[in-house]
């Protein structure tokens, strides 16, 4: 996929894809790390050793991308509330200017003692993934996914 700039406007040159959609969402992925082994993510391809994205990194592409109208930022990983820095990220990404939503996916392990360092951090909203503990619960195949539709 091709992404161009656009010249359109003066103060911000938003990104547009090849479908001439503005990009005002960003996903970044701060860790690779996760404390669970889900059956469904194999981590295939990934360093696990591999060392986490440092903050100043995190900011300088939080800035860029906020200087080309992404307002929206979800935090991803593997497991992102297993970086001690978490709180600290989240707090300049809602400092970064022009920001308006900041959410995170996570496995909702460590959420309860951080959820409310992360709200006063300026975390909007959170997606947990929860999965069931029995199997027979929610078998997860493309056979029974399938068969929803």
């Amino acid at each position: 996929m091709s992404i161009q700039v656009s010249q359109s406007q003066e103060s911000k040159r938003p990104l547009i894809d090849q479908y001439g959609r503005c990009i005002t969402h960003f996903r970044l992925s701060v860790t690779s790390k996760c404390n669970l082994s889900c059956p469904y993510c194999h981590e295939e391809g990934h360093i696990t050793n591999k060392p986490d994205m440092p903050i100043e990194l995190i900011s300088k592409i939080t800035e860029v991308a906020a200087q080309h109208s992404v307002f929206n930022f979800k935090i991803t990983g593997g497991e992102p509330l297993l970086r001690s820095d978490i709180i600290d990220i989240v707090r300049l990404i809602a400092e970064t200017p022009g920001t308006k939503e900041i959410s995170m996916t996570t496995n909702g392990y460590h959420l309860a003692k951080l959820a409310d360092s992360l709200k006063e951090a300026g975390l909007n909203r959170v997606n947990i993934g929860c999965d069931s503990f029995s199997g027979s619960q929610l078998p997860k195949n493309i056979d029974t996914i399938s068969s929803w539709s």
